[in-house]
């Protein structure tokens, strides 16, 4: 839909200003490069309230997997 194109626009405009503010400050900035906007994810790790948040499932996926995949 429209909202969801406009939406992934927004964040995709997001990412890039971090990532441009984090450069100006590095090495005291580190971007994950867009980590978690690529992490796939299924519907059963959403919360059944929003639909839109991690649910503990969805939390416990994100956290292992960034733990593993970010050095910071």
């Amino acid at each position: 839909t429209q909202t969801r194109s406009d939406a992934r626009d927004r964040i995709i405009a997001y990412n890039q200003a971090l990532r441009d503010v984090c450069a100006t400050y590095a090495p005291r900035c580190r971007f994950d490069g867009e980590w978690v906007f690529n992490e796939p994810g299924v519907a059963a790790e959403l919360s059944t309230v929003d639909y839109l948040h991690p649910n503990v499932a969805g939390q416990t996926h994100f956290a292992q997997s960034y733990a593993q995949g970010f050095n910071w």
